[in-house]
């Protein structure tokens, strides 16, 4: 979040959407209005950024859910 708004980048959303859409790459790239090569590069950031990778499901949960804490009411 921090990374995005001192950056002007677009991860926070690129990996909402990704794991809304069942983390599918294709129709990620779409719904973002993105080529899948700049998603693949969001996505790989992101996993640097954070140390944790989209390719287990443990670490995609995690994200999941601290996605969902976020939004939740009261997080303020």
């Amino acid at each position: 979040i921090d990374y995005d708004r001192e950056k002007g980048t677009s991860y926070l959303e690129s990996l909402r959407t990704f794991l809304a859409l069942d983390c599918q790459w294709a129709t990620t790239a779409t719904e973002l209005g993105i080529h899948i090569n700049t998603l693949r590069y969001r996505l790989k950031r992101i996993e640097r950024l954070t140390g944790r990778g989209l390719h287990t499901t443990a670490d995609r949960s995690d994200y999941y859910l601290a996605l969902c804490l976020r939004e939740s009411p009261g997080s303020g």
